[in-house]
């Protein structure tokens, strides 16, 4: 469409909270191939993956405290070197969790 022919400066605007709004053209909303309609109805799977995630990274954390904690630092310092030779840890979370034992 040429520019001069737009209308969008003639649509009113509305302020919303919502962060995504799925328009359908009446004529789209009863049809299997209806994408919008499919995207709407599972528009909430990121809030699943995101508490999957959360609860993935307490589960990860609790371990890590109940392998690591209530020893001497020593000890700490070899069951955090195991668990970064392991791969449970990043080599950034062995810094900042090497970094607190030796802290305390």
């Amino acid at each position: 469409m040429h520019r001069s022919l737009c209308i969008c400066a003639l649509l009113p605007r509305l302020e919303t909270s919502t962060r995504v709004v799925f328009i359908l053209h009446q004529l789209e909303a009863n049809k299997p191939t209806n994408t919008g309609l499919m995207a709407a109805r599972h528009a909430d799977m990121h809030e699943h993956a995101v508490e999957q995630a959360q609860a993935a990274d307490a589960a990860a954390r609790a371990y890590i405290q109940d392998t690591v904690g209530g020893t001497s630092s020593a000890d700490q310092l070899t069951k955090l070197a195991d668990l970064k030779a392991q791969g449970v840890l990043s080599d950034d979370e062995y810094q900042k969790m090497k970094a607190q034992v030796i802290g305390s």
